[in-house]
């Protein structure tokens, strides 16, 4: 069961059980935060209520320009991320490429970016690949 709630006079499925699950480690999970009916069915059913929710605006990946449509510029995305100290990169990825290489491909990057300025860091990474989310983070020895 989750909930449809109205921002700015739209409506927004929103499944607070399936995030407050999926938060760890003091890391806040939004992969289930104002979805459109399409996203949410990608693992949610019964639809009967209405009313029908077809907006992303609100989308907490959208408002925050987290959504990449390639691997450059995640990739950037990343990199820039490591320069201000950002040990935490949350987003979704909407590209061709599958879940798993791009986050794979992300965890290489930053494994080289970490050796070439002489750090020995932990690199772990979370995913949602039914919605196209994932997390890679880092955690400095």
């Amino acid at each position: 069961m989750w909930n449809i709630v109205k921002i700015n006079g739209e409506p927004y499925n929103l499944d607070v059980t399936w995030d407050l699950a999926n938060s760890k480690d003091g890391r806040i999970c939004y992969d289930y935060y104002c979805l459109s009916d399409m996203m949410i069915g990608n693992d949610h059913s019964d639809f009967s209520r209405i009313p029908s929710c077809d907006r992303e605006d609100e989308n907490y990946f959208v408002r925050n320009h987290l959504v990449f449509r390639d691997q450059h510029s995640l990739s950037r995305y990343v990199r820039y991320g490591l320069q201000c100290n950002q040990m935490d990169c949350y987003f979704r990825y909407v590209g061709k490429e599958s879940m798993e290489s791009v986050v794979h491909e992300l965890v290489e990057l930053l494994s080289q970016e970490m050796i070439s300025l002489g750090q020995k860091a932990r690199i772990r990474s979370l995913m949602n690949p039914v919605h196209g989310i994932g997390r890679v983070f880092i955690e400095i020895r």
